[in-house]
């Protein structure tokens, strides 16, 4: 009787949210590309060219554009993650390039991203899972650097599980419970899943979610504690 009676009431909730999802997706579209100034990003490629030495593969990012409206539907100083990756030559290095997630991307990852540079990230956009430059990705108001305090082996892995997920299109209804469309938060947690403790995770409007800036108040949290998970890179 219970399934009998469920039934009608979950097949509303799909049919309402199916009808939903498209118009919410081209909401966000289009309000991740509003800004509400036209003077371009503190960080400039010749900042950034005198920090890009300290980064190492495995890093995340944490990036902030000001005056754009998707910031103030996300909580937080911090609306956006990203994982550093390294050029081909580090993918190398660590003895994962041979491995079948990696292999049949790396002519397009060792491609150059469409600014001309160097492809040195992967990262969860409204395109979707794609590799892009630092010089693009970084181009940003506010940057912080974190760096997991990992092997190299356990780094290898998750940048091995990040490129498993590039291709899939970008979550708009912010699902942490499913794979198949991720977001940029969910693209880092799902690469260190098990090896970073992100739990419990923070619950959103009802969704349990990862905002980015709860990354930085991890960090925050446990920056004075021997078995801390990240160290501090740069601001």
């Amino acid at each position: 009787p219970r399934r009998f009676i469920d039934s009608p009431l979950d097949l509303l909730e799909r049919t309402a949210f199916n009808a939903w999802f498209p118009f919410q997706k081209d909401v966000a579209i289009q309000m991740s590309r509003l800004r509400g100034t036209d003077r371009d990003m503190f960080i400039t490629p010749q900042l950034l060219a005198r920090h890009v030495d300290q980064l190492q593969p495995g890093d995340i990012l944490l990036e902030r554009r000001n005056w754009y409206m998707t910031n103030a539907g996300i909580p937080g100083f911090w609306p956006h993650a990203a994982l550093y990756v390294g050029r081909t030559e580090d993918l190398r290095r660590l003895g994962i390039a041979n491995r079948p997630e990696i292999k049949g991307k790396l002519r397009e990852y060792g491609a150059k991203a469409p600014d001309g540079h160097d492809h040195t990230v992967i990262e969860a956009v409204s395109e979707g899972v794609i590799f892009n430059s630092l010089t693009h990705s970084m181009h940003a108001d506010y940057v912080a650097v974190l760096r997991p305090r990992l092997s190299d082996r356990e780094i290898g892995e998750a940048i091995v599980r990040a490129f498993s997920h590039h291709g899939k299109p970008y979550d708009f209804d912010f699902n942490f419970e499913t794979a198949d469309k991720l977001v940029c938060t969910e693209l880092v947690y799902r690469s260190y899943q098990g090896m970073l403790n992100f739990t419990p995770l923070p619950e959103v409007m009802g969704r349990k979610t990862l905002p980015a800036v709860e990354i930085a108040r991890k960090f925050v949290k446990e920056r004075s504690k021997e078995d801390r998970d990240f160290d501090f890179v740069l601001f």
